[in-house]
């Protein structure tokens, strides 16, 4: 069995270099073809979820690359079954098995829950059950998708809202999510998803009521709490008020 075999070193090399782990390449070996899928799957995600896009992974070979572009049924439990790309359906994977983590002892993982967006009644237009997370659901309230009216039970709140890139750019081609238009010119094709942050008893959707984070990575995301994105998107102006702080600094958001 041989892995690890380059058909084409400068572009093996490229798509090496891109990623910030290294990605095993697989080149007339011996390894079945759904094994050899699989491994590929794995590093199309890895760069999807760290460069918003398949790298130069196609390119290696054109066995790979037919792969990674052909349209196929994928099992994503929120769609009617479309045809997606591997890319494509990476972007949505990555979202679907995100967790919001929380951590009310910033010292030590005593009392830590992990919400699974996959638990969701809904995983792109959800909300998270905070009531599971101490007092948390009296100071803020946390979703999948994006704010689309005043919610009356928010009022008072600071809402947080988790979205795909992918998702967003499909609302808008089909003439949904106007408050986000001008917010996605320069939401960085790199962050497969953005965080957005919103008071609760603002009546309007004007995309200046929207503090956001749509330029960093997954990882990137993951090693900060919500409040540290949320200071990196706003530079610490917009809508969470200081007493906010204490509730945001307890929750992480990890996608994978």
């Amino acid at each position: 069995m041989m892995v690890g075999v380059l058909i084409s070193w400068p572009q093996a090399l490229q798509a090496m270099e891109a990623a910030e782990k290294p990605i095993v390449f697989l080149s007339n070996s011996s390894l079945p073809q759904k094994a050899e899928q699989l491994i590929l799957k794995v590093a199309v995600k890895d760069h999807c979820s760290e460069f918003g896009f398949a790298g130069n992974l196609g390119p290696v070979c054109k066995a790979w690359e037919n792969f990674i572009n052909k349209e196929m049924i994928y099992p994503l439990p929120f769609n009617n079954s479309p045809k997606f790309s591997l890319q494509e359906f990476c972007f949505y994977d990555i979202f679907y098995h995100g967790e919001l983590i929380y951590r009310p002892n910033l010292e030590n993982d005593e009392g830590m829950r992990r919400l699974k967006i996959s638990e969701l009644e809904n995983p792109l237009e959800g909300k998270f059950d905070l009531s599971l997370c101490g007092e948390m659901n009296k100071v803020l309230s946390i979703h999948t998708g994006y704010r689309k009216e005043m919610i009356k039970e928010n009022a008072g709140k600071v809402e947080v809202w988790f979205a795909p890139r992918k998702l967003i750019k499909k609302e808008l081609q089909e003439g949904r999510a106007s408050q986000l238009a001008t917010i996605f010119l320069s939401w960085e094709p790199s962050a497969v998803v953005a965080i957005f942050w919103t008071w609760g008893s603002d009546k309007t959707l004007e995309w200046w009521n929207f503090d956001w984070l749509g330029s960093r990575t997954t990882s990137s995301i993951a090693s900060r709490n919500l409040y540290d994105n949320w200071w990196l998107g706003s530079g610490g102006w917009g809508v969470c008020p200081d007493e906010s702080k204490h509730s945001l600094e307890r929750f992480y958001a990890h996608f994978k």
